[in-house]
């Protein structure tokens, strides 16, 4: 990729477009998997059309089914909402009051900044057409809302180009933002002669190197998970960050500054290297990809906690094939029971770094997304690993249509060894003095190891262990993974509280039983 011009300190849609279409053509006509022809071509229920505009500027919401050129292209926008606390001007929205004067037009002084410059830059490309969720989704039907969530895949992968505000907070803050000016610099060299040379600051790109930032100052879009979710899905996507312009598709990832453009691995980005995993079909590369993402998304923050599924709902369709079985609020059928040891690997900021499950029913306690915590998943494909519980039933009810969104309730049953277990009152070790079955068969060596392999995203003094995978490799050689349940209200239901590894020594005696996890 050759270095394009540098914009200028304060940026506009034309030149900003300038070097926009440029990466553009070049992605048209290299990248192959950038470009695969669909089935059919799509378009989304509704677009907001910029064309059709008059001297006051007006555009106008339309509904594609009236079109006749079905092949017209399309940008869409990414942006955070931002908190009500923080916004100037409220985000305008369709709903079933408003869509018929939208069809009609909707007012240039209505929309906020952001709006404002994706449609100057959407413009400026020669795209007539532009998608924007508050205006092209009915806000306040839930039928609507569902429908249009389980499109995302298609809509944000079929979208000409995705432009995201990935370092506007609000929509009063816009696409652009005025670049720090170079510094003049001079020395005198041992002849005598004056050298000048502007510089600027280096620009950092570790946000778009790696799938989980620890933070997200200067890139608050990417801390959101529908805009999580719309980066994953698009084919092509251009950043407008503070200092610079970064396009990802997915084959490459360039940036102005240049510093992004060496053909190496260390500079591909993780939405590259998961659009690589996806061109392949084999049950361990999808795994692999849906857990490689899980991680990431769920250190990203809702507005609305129902929205967990899903704002990952139009990934989890583009994921799915026959051989992973049916989808089971975030797990997949054929990976179970080994899916069910997922472990929390840290608690949110938002949550004053305590572990939680959300206030309102999202997911079986099963499911990661019963706990509000960035989850790391779990893949088994060793030879040295044997299941020993088996699923006798797994059960998931949707909320709606959608069999990737949001479910009302959910319980599994396994036939499995299980053992009764006392948690010391921290809820982060076993107290085995309190249990001679245990005393007996724990050295202090193993209590130690164990102590060390216990996560908890519950807390209950008394408990179940339920031995999952046996581990027979020399390393791990006859140690067992388990899921930790606590009761229900209900003496006949279990719900999960952690993971633990432990000897299966453990389980010499125990006999195999049924229980039911809600």
């Amino acid at each position: 990729m050759k270095p394009r011009q540098t914009l200028p300190i304060s940026p506009n849609a034309q030149d900003c477009a300038k070097i926009i279409g440029g990466w553009i053509d070049q992605c048209s006509l290299e990248h192959i998997f950038c470009n695969e022809e669909q089935a059919r071509h799509f378009l989304p229920t509704r677009l907001i059309d910029v064309g059709l505009f008059n001297s006051q500027n007006h555009v106008r919401l339309v509904c594609t089914s009236d079109f006749q050129d079905t092949s017209a292209k399309f940008a869409a926008l990414s942006h955070c909402w931002g908190a009500r606390d923080d916004r100037i001007k409220t985000i305008p929205k369709t709903t079933k009051a408003t869509i018929q004067d939208r069809l009609e037009r909707v007012c240039w002084d209505e929309l906020t900044q952001t709006f404002q410059d994706a449609i100057a830059v959407t413009r400026s490309l020669n795209l007539r057409y532009i998608w924007i969720d508050s205006l092209c989704i009915v806000q306040n039907d839930e039928e609507d809302f569902a429908r249009e969530a389980s499109r995302m895949a298609s809509i944000y992968g079929e979208a000409h180009v995705v432009l995201a505000a990935t370092s506007a907070a609000t929509g009063d803050i816009g696409l652009f933002q005025n670049r720090a000016e170079s510094q003049l610099v001079s020395r005198v060299n041992s002849k005598g002669r004056v050298l000048s040379l502007r510089v600027k600051k280096e620009i950092e790109h570790a946000d778009f190197t790696t799938g989980e930032p620890r933070h997200f100052a200067s890139t608050p879009l990417f801390a959101r998970a529908w805009c999580f979710q719309e980066r994953l899905l698009a084919r092509r996507v251009v950043h407008f960050a503070d200092d610079e312009m970064i396009f990802e598709c997915k084959e490459k990832l360039w940036c102005e500054c240049t510093l992004l453009f060496p053909e190496h691995e260390l500079y591909q980005n993780f939405k590259v290297r998961l659009a690589y995993s996806l061109r392949k079909e084999s049950p361990k590369a999808r795994f692999q990809a849906w857990y490689s993402v899980l991680r990431p998304y769920t250190a990203r923050s809702l507005s609305f906690e129902s929205d967990r599924f899903p704002a990952l709902s139009g990934f989890a369709r583009l994921i799915a094939i026959p051989e992973l079985g049916s989808y089971c609020a975030g797990l997949w059928r054929n990976e179970l029971p080994s899916g069910l040891l997922w472990r929390v690997i840290r608690a949110l900021p938002e949550n004053n770094d305590v572990i939680q499950r959300p206030e309102k029913y999202r997911a079986p306690t099963w499911s990661w997304a019963g706990v509000q915590a960035v989850i790391e998943g779990h893949i088994t494909f060793h030879d040295t690993v044997e299941a020993v519980a088996h699923v006798l039933e797994v059960d998931c009810t949707p909320a709606g249509s959608d069999p990737f969104g949001e479910v009302t309730q959910g319980h599994i049953v396994l036939e499995a060894p299980m053992l009764e277990v006392t948690l010391d009152p921290a809820g982060n070790s076993m107290d085995a003095a309190s249990r001679a079955y245990l005393v007996s068969r724990v050295d202090e060596d193993d209590r130690r190891s164990m102590e060390a392999d216990l996560h908890l995203d519950g807390v209950s003094a008394n408990a179940v262990c339920v031995a999952i995978e046996r581990w027979t490799n020399g390393f791990c050689d006859n140690r067992v993974s388990c899921l930790v349940l606590q009761k229900c209200e209900s003496v006949k239901h279990y719900s999960r509280a952690g993971t633990i590894e432990c000897p299966y020594g453990w389980f010499g005696d125990v006999r195999t039983k049924t229980v039911t996890i809600v």
